[in-house]
């Protein structure tokens, strides 16, 4: 619970610039009657806990009741305080979110087929649908069910939780503003800097990832991209909990992880790091299948010695992305128990950090691909390089 005086630095602190806007008015789709929300997979409207020491009351107070629109579904809490987004201006990427819609629409008539923007409730629908679609996709390439975790802890007792490992549901926090974002990252996760970021509250075993409209200068106004971006973040934040822990997953399986599902929403990724203009717009830059073979072909890219030990994206271009992308999608085509006894290895064997000495991360990699497809580092790399090449053709 929150004392007078925390409450009142929250305020302070989340409050400071924000601006004038009118409070959004309560769930236009479901009215919240529980025969509604059920049909939905709706648990709550809030209040509930987000961190240690805060939850969606706290961000009420300190930005005004009504601003932010909350949903709680069976492993998710989310907190929309987008404003209104205009529907994409591509056509195959407006009607993939029309056919979502028309999917809410089946299920509950309020909702429209084809709206013409995407108002806070409908976005918070969406990605309550999409986050929970996501997330039965993960655990069924992890070869569990949410019971399995308490059957099989690790050591010390971790990863014991319900949701994938973890005792609290994961939270989604979609701000409008970069600079709320900011304030809310300052707050609570000790990060000075105003970028989207996943957190870890290890009192109540429970993620975060907090992200804004205006991020990556503002490109995430398109609710494709929006979509792509989230679902990035969050597959990387759902492996971290089967895992563990955050860090122990190597850095290339993370991020390829993230891309291999996000790129189902759009073949675009803000998360590539920082491009020009011409080249994020140019389809050609985004055909990773053919530009990976290509390059594969003629040994033009980063060896996978080299890959696996980068312990983040300092150094990586964004060919290495799609390389990383091509990696993970490699031994996602093994087969389902190939991929599971890969994914088994990581969270009962992970590597200490991501900084580990090269020779411990290497040795690693050894032992996980011969779990996986019983040949080593190097005989994986060859095996993927032929894979590569064929699926450019």
């Amino acid at each position: 619970m929150q004392t007078p005086v925390r409450l009142a630095l929250l305020v302070a602190a989340l409050s400071a610039g924000v601006s004038a806007q009118r409070p959004v008015a309560a769930d236009p789709y479901t009215d919240g009657k529980p025969a509604v929300c059920e049909k939905l997979g709706i648990q709550s409207f809030g209040p509930f806990p987000l961190g240690d020491d805060h939850g969606s009351a706290a961000i009420d107070a300190a930005v005004g009741t009504g601003r932010v629109v909350w949903l709680e579904t069976e492993h998710f809490r989310i907190g929309c305080a987008l404003p209104a987004l205009p529907m994409p201006e591509v056509s195959r990427f407006r009607k993939a979110i029309q056919e979502e819609c028309r999917w809410l629409h089946k299920r509950v008539g309020a909702f429209p087929e084809a709206p013409s923007n995407l108002d806070p409730w409908l976005h918070a629908h969406l990605f309550a649908a999409r986050l929970e679609s996501l997330y039965a996709a993960i655990r069924s390439r992890l070869g569990v069910e949410d019971a399995w975790f308490a059957a099989h802890p690790l050591a010390g007792g971790r990863g014991a939780g319900a949701n994938l490992g973890c005792r609290g549901k994961f939270a989604v926090l979609l701000f409008g503003q970069e600079a709320d974002l900011g304030r809310y990252l300052r707050r609570y996760c000790d990060d000075t800097a105003d970028q989207p970021r996943v957190h870890w509250f290890k009192t109540i075993d429970a993620q975060v990832f907090a992200t804004s409209a205006d991020a990556f200068g503002g490109r995430l106004r398109d609710p494709a991209l929006l979509h792509a971006h989230v679902i990035h973040a969050v597959s990387g934040m759902l492996l971290d909990a089967y895992v563990g822990a955050p860090g122990l997953v190597p850095w290339w399986f993370q991020n390829g992880f993230g891309h291999w599902y996000a790129r189902g929403a759009h073949e675009r990724s803000v998360d590539v790091g920082e491009m020009p203009e011409d080249e994020f717009a140019n389809d050609d830059s985004w055909q990773w299948e053919s530009r990976v073979g290509q390059r594969a072909r003629r040994d033009a890219l980063t060896p996978w010695k080299t890959v696996i030990g980068w312990p983040d994206g300092a150094a990586c271009r964004p060919i290495d992305h799609a390389l990383q992308w091509s990696m993970v999608d490699f031994l996602f085509v093994q087969g389902e128990i190939e991929t599971i006894q890969w994914l088994r290895h990581l969270r009962s064997n992970p590597p200490r950090s991501r900084h580990a000495p090269p020779a411990l991360i290497e040795r690693w990699h050894d032992a996980a691909f011969q779990a996986a497809l019983g040949c080593g580092l190097v005989d994986a790399e060859a095996r993927w390089r032929k894979f590569a090449v064929s699926r450019s053709r």
